[in-house]
């Protein structure tokens, strides 16, 4: 993990040809975090899975099905239904074997917040996303500052989605080393690949939160799937971003993990997944520590009655009493 220092930081853009909801060009203070090099591979969610008493079960694998591009698939897999899930992302006899250092897919949100408490992380917010990616750079639409290069990020060229002329070499997500560094903090795969989940809620341009029917959270970074100027599909820069509903899992979506330098009550986060380990389609509850209540101790028990207290009463006159020796004494 690298580590970034507590400050004031630009996020956003000016740019007039940028979306809407990338603007505007602001300032945001971020605590001191830590945010993974690169994004969570396939084996290192397979540990994960593993690590479970029962088999961990992504939202994907129990509810039945999770995108995946058309060109991966078999014309079998395409007439007939089949479950996608983390270990078969092209659908059945697929496999991840070969793949170890790829990006994890076919994740949901649930999922990768699961991850991240198991690894004792948080998924980061959308502004320390955009801070880490930049590298140290402001005002740059690329982590490494120049021009756009194939050899630096796996995204489509040509025509979508018929023709991709692979001139980064790959024709989907590809492993996480494939690239070289792409920032001067390290990080690889910060743009292109997969899209990345972030803890942030995602709030469309002129909207307020409490105005949001249906809950979707930002995802960051683009994919495979998307273009460099945004002729089709999203264009891959820093400040990309978009919405993407929790409970939607596909082939190009990923995420990485962060940690913050000093834990605030904001990350003690539980994303209980007990539901996982189960065949019930029941979405794991998301639960914050301070709202558990607490439990209700017994009132204590009252305490015991005084002992009575003993009383010297005085001995009646005219009785004989006795003497140590056992005899008696004169009346008197």
């Amino acid at each position: 993990m690298v580590e970034i220092k507590d400050g004031k930081y630009w996020v956003g853009t000016d740019d007039e040809k940028a979306p809407q909801e990338e603007k505007p060009r602001r300032k945001t203070h971020l605590k001191a975090f830590r945010v993974d090099l690169y994004p969570v591979t396939n084996e290192q969610f397979l540990k994960f899975i593993r690590s479970k008493g029962k088999r961990f079960k992504t939202d994907s694998e129990k509810i039945g099905w999770s995108y995946v591009f058309r060109d991966l698939v078999s014309e079998e897999v395409k007439q007939n239904f089949t479950v996608e899930n983390v270990t078969q992302p092209a659908g059945p006899r697929s496999t991840i074997m070969d793949k170890l250092q790829h990006p994890v897919v076919h994740v949901r949100w649930t999922d990768a917040a699961a991850y991240c408490y198991w690894a004792g992380k948080r998924l980061p917010t959308e502004e320390e996303w955009e801070v880490a990616a930049k590298g140290g750079l402001d005002g740059r639409k690329l982590p490494w500052g120049g021009r756009y290069s194939p050899e630096r990020l796996n995204i489509w060229q040509g025509s979508f989605p018929d023709n991709n002329t692979l001139e980064d070499g790959h024709f989907s997500a590809s492993s996480v080393l494939s690239f070289p560094e792409q920032n001067d903090y390290g990080m690889y795969d910060v743009v292109g690949n997969v899209w990345e989940w972030t803890r942030s809620q995602y709030v469309p341009p002129g909207m307020r939160k409490d105005e949001v029917e249906e809950k979707e959270y930002v995802v960051r970074g683009g994919s495979w799937l998307d273009s460099k100027d945004g002729s089709f599909n999203n264009r891959v820069q820093v400040t990309t971003r978009k919405g993407q509903a929790p409970d939607i899992g596909c082939d190009h979506v990923g995420f990485r993990c962060a940690q913050s330098v000093v834990p605030t009550s904001s990350d003690k986060v539980r994303y209980v997944s007990k539901a996982n380990l189960t065949n019930q389609a029941k979405k794991p509850r998301v639960r914050h520590l301070k709202d558990q209540k607490k439990k209700k101790r017994p009132p204590p028990p009252p305490p015991p009655p005084p002992a009575p207290r003993r009383v010297n009463t005085p001995r009646p006159r005219g009785k004989p009493r006795k003497s140590r020796r056992g005899k008696k004494n004169d009346e008197l």
